[in-house]
């Protein structure tokens, strides 16, 4: 991040890596490494929702970390449950909700037409901003 900050003025980066901060340790340890050598940059990347918690989140938003994209893919729990990704709705607001609390904006992966969903399921996902 220095390198690309200092050595070709980038502006923003963007981490194309669906389980960036998988490690909260690792996650913390970057984000004081970025601080220390004052290379933060404002970052876009990817995750999940289960992974975005208060401290990760405060990590990253002290790396310059500036919007969070997630595969919610749903906001109705019986379609979530059918992909057997082992999120919950809970893990859904609990993430946006730290994201908004440290400025970070929060995006969502969406998920429209999967077996078995019906139109209810679908209305709870737009209903609800899952």
């Amino acid at each position: 991040m220095l390198i690309a900050k200092r050595d070709f003025a980038a502006d923003h980066i963007w981490f194309a890596d669906d389980i960036f901060a998988l490690s909260p340790s690792w996650t913390r340890t970057f984000a004081d490494a970025v601080e220390s050598s004052g290379a933060a940059l404002p970052f876009k990347m990817q995750s999940r929702p289960d992974l975005m918690t208060r401290d990760t989140v405060g990590a990253l938003r002290r790396a310059g970390c500036s919007e969070v994209w997630m595969g919610a893919e749903s906001g109705s729990q019986k379609i979530l449950d059918a992909m057997e990704k082992g999120t919950r709705i809970e893990h859904i607001y609990e993430a946006r909700e730290n994201l908004r609390r440290h400025g970070i904006r929060a995006c969502f992966f969406l998920q429209f037409g999967y077996p078995g969903e019906t139109r209810e399921d679908i209305d709870k996902t737009i209903k609800d901003g899952a």
